[in-house]
């Protein structure tokens, strides 16, 4: 049994995606500064956060994790390095849902208004 003709799946239109096309050029080629005010980015902020990478040290006989400016003990030597590392990868989670949960309510807040 054929579909009927109303049911059939269509290709987008070339004037939708002309449009569509024009849309993402003038976003991508307005430059830096514009790109990042349409989308409300701090673009140097990004790249600030993104060069720092969380690290591990031992200081007499503890693991000690460091994310951001924050300190944090993961345990002893004596209990290994894969929990010290399983804990500091649950640390970097919980950071990044904070801060995920963080931007989410800063938009809410801002697209209410």
């Amino acid at each position: 049994m054929a579909w009927a003709r109303s049911h059939r799946i269509r290709p987008r239109s070339r004037c939708a995606r002309d449009i569509t096309e024009r849309e993402t050029i003038a976003t991508t080629n307005s430059g830096p500064r514009k790109f990042a005010d349409v989308h409300n980015l701090d673009i140097p902020a990004i790249v600030v956060r993104l060069n720092r990478k969380p690290f591990i040290r031992i200081e007499t006989g503890i693991f000690i994790g460091y994310l951001e400016d924050q300190q944090y003990l993961l345990g002893m030597t004596e209990a290994g390095i894969a929990s010290a590392v399983r804990r500091m990868t649950r640390l970097c989670e919980e950071d990044r849902q904070y801060r995920d949960l963080g931007r989410a309510d800063f938009h809410a807040s801002h697209s209410l208004s």
